[in-house]
């Protein structure tokens, strides 16, 4: 199933985007890369790449644990065309959703690939384009079934990574999106709203305040954040408290419902 997801990627990836028509051509190359300069200048060897083509179909591949008990498994081009396609949408679909790159992440969708991947830091698609403020990626993620509290190794959730951007309208989608305002990283046990005491942030403090976060949470070390805030100096953060009147108040409000107006079509 995956392969043939990738094949019809393949497809339609070409002439759409450099990142997608690159995915394109790694599929087409049958296993070949292309070198980086050759990728710049615009063009590549297609006599090489069509004498790798014609090779493909015989391409032999030695026994996973590297020893020589056995005949090597001969796969087809179309076989090591999805490989190497599977490998290029791996690398590359972190970045189209960290730049916003909505050519590609329409042909992944198309494709029905899978909207959590993971890469080495269990993060996703939506963290990256979270962490880069990218609102209107964050939307298609969610809009097509993208998680908002799946956290990664260290706990941290695609708020976490808009907290710490600062990127207060991708903060208030994923408020209205259901996202746990106090999710806790694993680290430090630190919420969204620990991030914005941490960098004096008054606006973010204030969306988030606004969609119902609790001011009571407290860290691994006992801290709120209105203790980290005080300890700090983050008198911007402290006056939005002080102005939100949200202390008593946020206590007892149920995390993840956000309240703020910030709304997005996809």
């Amino acid at each position: 199933m995956i392969a043939t997801s990738l094949m019809i990627l393949w497809i339609l990836a070409k002439n759409v985007s450099f990142r997608a028509a690159r995915l394109a051509r790694a599929a087409a190359s049958g296993g070949a890369a292309e070198p980086e300069a050759a990728v710049a200048a615009g063009g590549y060897d297609r006599d090489s790449q069509r004498e790798t083509r014609a090779s493909a179909a015989h391409f032999a591949l030695e026994d996973a644990d590297g020893d020589d008990d056995g005949p090597a498994q001969l796969i087809s081009d179309e076989e090591l065309a999805s490989a190497k396609a599977e490998s290029a949408a791996k690398n590359d679909v972190w970045n189209a959703a960290a730049e916003s790159d909505f050519r590609f992440m329409h042909l992944w969708l198309e494709a029905s690939l899978p909207l959590d991947p993971l890469d080495e830091k269990q993060q996703t698609p939506l963290m990256a384009a979270a962490r880069e403020g990218g609102t209107y990626m964050c939307a298609l993620l969610i809009s097509r079934g993208g998680d908002v509290n799946l956290q990664d190794r260290d706990g941290w959730t695609a708020l976490h990574f808009a907290a710490d951007g600062g990127h207060e309208k991708v903060v208030e989608l994923l408020a209205n999106r259901d996202a746990n305002l106090d999710a806790q990283a694993a680290t430090n046990g630190w919420t969204a709203l620990h991030i914005a005491a941490f960098y004096d942030r008054r606006v973010l403090a204030n969306v988030l305040l606004d969609c119902g976060a609790s001011v009571g949470v407290k860290s691994t070390d006992g801290k709120t954040a209105l203790a980290l805030a005080n300890e700090r100096g983050s008198n911007r953060f402290l006056a939005a408290v002080a102005d939100k009147g949200k202390d008593d108040r946020s206590r007892g409000a149920a995390p993840g419902h956000g309240r703020g107006r910030f709304h997005v079509k996809v």
